[in-house]
């Protein structure tokens, strides 16, 4: 049954006592959105370094500093996660008129979401790579 919220003229979907229907399932994977994200930054970086594999052996076998080959795959981790979450910023804030609709009690663009989120990823992003050296 839908009803007609006068706070803020949406309509929402009730049951029971009136408490508006959430999707549980949504509400409880809310935190592995983050997890899922950390494991596709781990995947991309992994996959870039491995593709350069043989690069960085024969750097290395010219002599170049493991330090430097580091400071190199660190520069190009952090070029592609930056990369990652500016599309991603840009993806997210073009739907956010999409999706205005779907959300409740929170704004379409909430500066925490678009503050937080993408500073979490890049230090999830600088620890990643500072684990695989």
């Amino acid at each position: 049954m839908s009803v007609f919220d006068e706070h803020d003229g949406r309509t929402r979907l009730r049951f029971g006592h009136g408490a508006p229907l959430q999707c549980r399932s949504a509400g409880d994977l809310r935190g592995a959105c983050p997890v899922l994200a950390a494991v596709g930054i781990y995947g991309v970086i992994t996959y870039a370094v491995k593709q350069r594999t043989h690069e960085i052996g024969v750097r290395t076998a010219l002599g170049t500093q493991s330090g430097d080959v580091l400071q190199h795959v660190i520069r190009q981790g952090v070029f592609l996660a930056s990369g990652g979450i500016a599309i991603g910023l840009a993806g997210a804030w073009a739907l956010t008129r999409f999706l205005c609709s779907l959300l409740f009690d929170v704004s379409p663009t909430d500066t925490m979401t678009f503050v937080l989120l993408p500073l979490i990823l890049g230090f999830v992003a600088l620890v990643l790579l500072s684990i695989g050296k």
